[in-house]
This record gives structure tokens, sequence and C-alpha cells, in this order.
């Protein structure tokens, strides 16, 4: 098996790469791209393999997603339609390298019949969206995360948050070690440059260099 889509591209007509597409409604696309070799074992030769079939297909799934319902608790719901999937392209060759026309349209046509009669039997899967986590760190800072949303923009999909006050952390030693970190965090920023520029501000410590090369220079001429 491989999904190579360079090997594809030869057999199957303007084949599109295996991916994932989505536009700004919510309606999305998957197409997954398959290359299969079926091998048969020789008459009386055992673990010599033959060629017997080689099949080059594209799969398409289409969908809806959207986010705007709620349940019976008033939760926002994120909803995920299934609308159809089929064998869209299907070639199938021989050992020799002969297409077999014949079994291409048995197969495609007997997968999209029963596909078409699955689509038809699966209900819309509802996950209620439930707001992200809060870091522990982020309520010491008094903010909780709150209003989860997902927009659908075309190309890309945008999630949103908004945020409420938090007046008690749930760990306040936590927020301690936290605080005096944050407040730490500039002092030794400090004392890291000061070591590096031997207790000098940058400006002198340039200043003391530009004077030593000069003097150094000095003394070669």
């Amino acid at each position: 098996m491989s999904m190579s889509h360079s090997l594809l591209s030869d057999k199957l007509d303007e084949i599109k790469p295996t991916g994932f597409q989505m536009d700004k409604n919510g309606n999305f696309k998957i197409v997954f791209n398959l290359s299969v070799t079926l091998l048969v074992e020789k008459q009386g030769k055992r673990g010599e393999w033959d060629e017997a079939r080689s099949m080059y297909l594209s799969l398409t799934a289409k969908g809806k997603v959207t986010t705007n319902t709620t349940n019976k608790k008033g939760q926002q719901l994120l909803s995920v339609f299934p609308k159809s999937a089929e064998l869209s392209q299907l070639k199938i060759y021989n050992a020799e390298g002969k297409e077999q026309e014949m079994e291409q349209m048995l197969l495609t046509s007997g997968f999209n019949v029963q596909s078409d009669q699955l689509m038809k039997m699966i209900k819309p899967v509802e996950v209620p969206m439930k707001n992200f986590p809060t870091p522990a760190e982020m309520e010491c800072l008094g903010i909780g995360l709150t209003d989860a949303n997902v927009n659908f923009k075309k190309g890309f999909v945008e999630l949103t948050t908004g945020y409420k006050k938090v007046d008690t952390p749930r760990d306040p030693k936590l927020c301690d070690k936290f605080i005096e970190a944050l407040t730490q965090g500039p002092r030794q920023a400090k004392d890291n440059v000061d070591s590096l520029f031997g207790g000098k501000s940058a400006k002198d410590f340039l200043n003391q260099k530009a004077k030593e090369f000069e003097q150094s220079y000095a003394e070669v001429q």
C-alpha cells in the first residue's frame, strides 16, 4: 500500500492530494488516496508471489460542522453532520498493466450504493462545547477562561474564549510561588547582565572596551 501522490497522480485523472478542506460556512471535505497491490502465491511454489492486481483509488467524504444549536441545559453544541462518502475514482490493472473496466465499474457502483445507505443511517454527532481549562497560574492573576467558541473562516478555524474575574484561586500556595517567581525574574535578569559586564552599565562597558582597543592600536603603531 502507498499514499504517494506522485504515484497516484500518474494513474488517476486530476486527483487532489490527500487532505482536509473547510469553508467559512463549516462545510468540509476529506480526500483520501491510496494505491494497493494484490499478490497471489504461485501454485506449487510456496513463498513465491505474483502480482495479481494494482488498484488506485480516491475516496471523498463530505459533511458540515455547526455551533448554532444548544442542548436542554443551554450548552452550546458542536454538531457534525455527515453528508456523503463516495469512491470518486478507481483504476484497476492486471499483471500485464491492462485496465480492468468491468471490475472498476462493479466495485465503484457497489461501494457508493452501500455508502449512500450508510450515510442515511448515521445521525449527527453533537458534542457540548466546554470551556477551556484555566491554568492554575492564570487564576493567580485573577483571570479565568470562559465562553469558548469556534468560528469557521475560509481556510482556517478560529478558536476564541472570553474571561472572567477570579476572586479566589484554587491553589493559593502555587500562587505564592508563581508571584515570587515573577517578581524575582527581572531582578535575576539584571544580576546576570551585571555579572556579564563586570558590574558596569552596558554603555560604560562598551566605552571601556573602545578605549582599550584604541590603546592597543596605538601601541601597535
